[in-house]
């Protein structure tokens, strides 16, 4: 626990880690049996590595690069930008900003609540995808040249709500729903679109 700023470099707990700052905090490379952050300014982690739970809670931003555990949540005030996140269960991620992610794998279910844009890379999961935005969904992992064909979600099912626009996305699902305005989705394979509102093109 600190009551400032917090850095944590190249630790290994046998146990759980339980990391309390009131400011900032930069953690590199932790591995531990669950990881428990909670920091009241903006938060760097890069290599948290948990065979149980990771749980993040940022009052600022959150930068999250390669963490692992059987399931992780974040949360933060500010912008998320998270890339390399590996669960063996459920991902959810919160914020009250933009979100930038990439590189989500899971087994269970993703789910992801913004309130600002979401600029999407990759999830890829077994389970389901819920994407509940306030602003629009980009394309974040565009190819440079010629016809776009990496996706964005691969997943049994991908709802989207929010009522916003959905921008050139690829998808690799078996049912889509969705509330949105003006949406432009390329799925791979069979699917079925459920109850669904989009006003605007689709």
């Amino acid at each position: 626990e600190s009551g400032g700023m917090l850095t944590v470099d190249m630790v290994t707990a046998s146990g759980d880690a339980m990391l309390d700052a009131d400011d900032d905090a930069t953690v590199t490379d932790l591995i531990a049996v669950a990881v428990d952050i909670d920091v009241g300014g903006d938060l760097v982690a890069t290599g948290i590595d948990a065979t149980a739970e990771v749980m993040i809670y940022a009052e600022g931003t959150a930068t999250l690069t390669d963490v692992e555990g059987s399931l992780v949540d974040v949360e933060a005030e500010g912008m998320i930008w998270a890339n390399d996140i590996d669960s063996g269960s459920t991902v959810s991620i919160v914020t009250g900003d933009d979100a930038q992610l990439d590189a989500i794998l899971a087994v269970g279910d993703v789910d992801v609540e913004a309130d600002g844009t979401l600029d999407l890379g990759t999830i890829e999961t077994q389970g389901d995808v819920t994407l509940a935005l306030a602003d629009v969904l980009t394309d974040g992992n565009a190819d440079a040249a010629g016809a776009d064909v990496t996706d964005n979600v691969i997943a049994n099912a991908l709802t989207i709500t929010g009522g916003n626009a959905v921008t050139d996305i690829e998808t690799m699902v078996s049912e889509i729903t969705l509330t949105t305005a003006a949406t432009s989705i390329t799925n791979t394979g069979d699917v079925t679109l459920h109850d669904s509102v989009v006003t605007g093109q689709f």
